[in-house]
């Protein structure tokens, strides 16, 4: 972003891009290097958490309970090692998915009062935090 001076922002907003950015990392320097001193970086992507049944199906026992038998039934390792992502969407190209801990100590490393939080399902995480 070379229109952009160092330290340019109070804020800067990056939001259900970086899936669809092959140089994510590229990005999240330049978001970084434009937010002014005290400023709020929030980014939000989508993301995977967990393995197996429970971690999507935290509150519907009785639905997880019946996958988890079904698990049993046919042996399935790959069900019970699996987690639940948000699906393929190209505009244009669909690269990556992330997790929480992506957000917390790479996108938002060197930052102060960082939060993440976990909205929806499959995952998207909403991270924020202050530059120093």
């Amino acid at each position: 972003m070379p229109d952009f001076v160092d330290g340019q922002f109070e804020a800067v907003l990056c939001n259900a891009t970086l899936e669809h950015d092959p140089y994510f990392w590229k990005t999240l320097a330049e978001i970084h290097r434009v937010t002014a001193p005290g400023g709020l970086i929030m980014i939000g992507v989508p993301g995977y958490e967990g393995m197996g049944a429970q971690s999507f199906l935290r509150n519907k026992p009785v639905t997880g309970w019946l996958l988890k038998a079904f698990a049993r039934l046919v042996n399935s390792d790959v069900l019970r090692a699996s987690t639940v992502t948000l699906g393929e969407h190209l505009f244009p190209g669909d690269y990556h998915r992330f997790s929480e801990q992506a957000v917390r100590e790479i996108f938002l490393a060197g930052l102060v009062d960082i939060s993440v939080c976990t909205v929806m399902q499959p995952p998207r995480f909403i991270g924020s935090g202050r530059k120093l």
